[in-house]
């Protein structure tokens, strides 16, 4: 009996250092884990359609994971064509604002003491600026890096999801030869609960997107901001990364409603309480309660894990933070010695 109680502080700080040692795998390796862990994911989101368009509509299963696939990037291809030409309409329309944002230039520069050619334009002065042209060119570089690194892991994730759902097919006479009924009942029961939880939060996250997106555009609408619309696509898009997209996008949102209204001030005022209030209320309160009923996940666990997986794998990991432990709790409740874990990560 001593000798067990003595084993167990030895077996708990085993553990943790495993854990501390995993996580530093999965960070230093992210190259080569996201986008595998975004394909399951894929794969997990749209195994539930090819499933209904196979026993509900007696389409083949080839033949529903095209049909699903070319709806997915129907919809991908018809969202980046409004982000991009809701851009490319802002910058036709940029030198109507050059006067109002050269004036707040001046204005700023004087505060600051920095010495500014009110004869030239806007853009000369601001790549006359040292730091502002070092900003320019860093940021002009990291965007265009981040963008084809994006493009390339989501192409990749896609690839990877297509044969893996192609696998699902096979994959219960698969369980049928390797495990023993029990064990067989118990993995089909543990993966049906992980696609059925990660299908669940997707469709959460796509409606209080969908409400802070079309809440947005609302108030921009009422107030006659340029671009509307535009903003309130910005917002919906920008939910699906939590906290960090919905501060982005309000930083943009008022950046542009002061070129809009300057000098008036208090229609930038009114936009920025409204928005920063909608994102708010529905990033930090509505959608961490509703996601933390229906995922039986704890709102605070929601939180830190934003936290963890952020440092572990920056935005994507923040995107895949929730999902991923709803992952981990349903495993944690398939082995005996976790089962504690998988009470403390839930909300009940």
């Amino acid at each position: 009996m001593n000798e067990q109680n003595q084993t167990k502080p030895v077996f708990f700080l085993l553990l943790f250092l495993c854990l501390c040692v995993g996580l530093q795998i999965l960070k230093t390796a992210s190259s080569v884990i996201i986008p595998i862990t975004v394909a399951i994911l894929f794969s997990f989101a749209f195994l539930p359609p090819v499933k209904f368009f196979k026993n509900k509509l007696h389409i083949p299963w080839a033949a529903g994971i095209f049909l699903v696939y070319s709806i997915f990037f129907t919809v991908f291809l018809m969202m980046g064509n409004i982000v991009f030409s809701g851009i490319g309409h802002i910058i036709q329309i940029l030198p109507k604002y050059e006067e109002r944002l050269m004036n707040i230039l001046v204005l700023i520069c004087s505060q600051l003491n920095i010495p500014i050619n009110e004869q030239e334009g806007l853009f000369s002065n601001l790549l006359g600026l040292s730091p502002i042209r070092k900003f320019l060119s860093s940021s002009a570089l990291s965007f265009s890096t981040t963008l084809y690194d994006f493009l390339k892991s989501f192409f990749v994730s896609v690839l990877f999801s297509v044969f893996l759902i192609v696998e699902f097919n096979k994959t219960k006479g698969k369980l049928d030869k390797a495990l023993n009924i029990e064990t067989k009942d118990k993995v089909t029961k543990a993966i049906n609960r992980i696609i059925t939880d990660v299908s669940r939060y997707i469709s959460i996250k796509f409606v209080s997107s969908l409400i802070t997106g079309i809440c947005v555009w609302g108030i921009c609408a009422v107030l006659s901001l340029d671009f509307a619309p535009v903003f309130g696509f910005i917002a919906f898009l920008a939910n699906f990364i939590p906290t960090f997209g919905s501060i982005v996008s309000c930083i943009l949102t008022i950046l542009f409603a002061i070129a809009n209204f300057y000098p008036s001030i208090w229609q930038v005022a009114v936009i920025s309480i409204t928005i920063i209030s909608v994102n708010f209320l529905i990033g930090n309160i509505l959608e961490p309660k509703i996601l933390g009923e229906n995922l039986d996940l704890s709102p605070f666990i929601i939180l830190v894990s934003l936290t963890v997986w952020g440092w572990i794998w920056g935005p994507v990991g923040m995107i895949l933070s929730v999902p991923l432990m709803v992952t981990v709790k349903i495993v944690c409740e398939n082995i005996p010695f976790l089962k504690p874990v998988a009470i403390f990560i839930g909300n009940k």
